[in-house]
């Protein structure tokens, strides 16, 4: 199997070898899906914190996470806008706003809130708080430096890709959503209904699962020169970091 295409006739780039780790957010802190394609294997297993993403898959090829890397000072991400166009409706819904990096430290929405207002002219989405803390976590540790093996993926871009360029007709949440995504997903991985079973979900749903699988595929396709990076050219945030969304 060609994981990095789908394509069941391995491709020769790919028979190499090496370790692939996608990593999705989850309740219980990360859930990490590793592809090693020295055997073929995949499996999943959940870290508390990012930071131990970093130690314990620090021989890893490539790892890419579900989270926004690189956060403006003020304004939009082009590789946000450029993900929403690419998707179109109603899947470019889930790309939300990455935030500004004036607000990071913010620990209440109504503080997060003022801090927008301030430095943006309007308050940040509900959404994009929700994520704030784990964009916190991943920022805490990330350098330049890092994203020569560290990137940024957004699931729905990698879904589309996955599908031959067309994007999810369904909801990643709704029970026609998951099926889609599963039956996709079976074909680089096979092992991915039994990892399904396996998964408790007080810690990760199956969306999460999903969602760090398909980073792993992608993950496959950057670290063999096969991945799309949106935009062209990358922007820079105020402290060096790239923005940009690979899948």
């Amino acid at each position: 199997m060609d994981i990095a295409t789908g394509d069941p006739t391995p491709n020769s780039k790919v028979e190499g070898g090496g370790l692939y780790v996608g990593v999705d957010g989850c309740k219980a802190g990360w859930l990490c899906f590793k592809v090693d394609l020295h055997t073929y294997e995949t499996d999943f297993h959940i870290l508390p914190h990012f930071a131990d993403v970093l130690i314990d898959f620090k021989c890893a090829n490539v790892v890419a996470v579900d989270i926004p890397i690189g956060l403006p000072q003020c304004g939009a991400r082009a590789c946000d806008i450029e993900a929403r166009k690419r998707l179109g409706k109603p899947r470019s819904n889930s790309v939300f706003p990455a935030p500004t990096r004036p607000i990071l430290r913010a620990t209440t929405y109504e503080k997060a809130c003022q801090k927008s207002l301030r430095t943006d002219g309007k308050k940040i989405s509900k959404q994009a708080f929700g994520i704030l803390s784990k964009v916190r976590e991943v920022d805490q540790v990330t350098s330049p430096g890092l994203q020569n093996w560290v990137y940024e993926v957004h699931p729905e871009l990698c879904f589309c890709a996955l599908n031959d360029g067309k994007a999810m007709r369904f909801g990643k949440l709704s029970a026609r959503g998951r099926e889609e995504r599963l039956k996709l997903l079976s074909n680089p991985f096979p092992q991915i209904r039994a990892q399904l079973d396996e998964l408790e979900r007080r810690l990760a749903g199956p969306d999460d699962l999903f969602d760090a699988a398909v980073a792993a595929w992608t993950a496959v396709r950057i670290g063999h020169k096969q991945a799309v990076h949106v935009p062209e050219v990358p922007e820079f945030d105020p402290i060096g970091l790239r923005m940009e969304i690979s899948y």
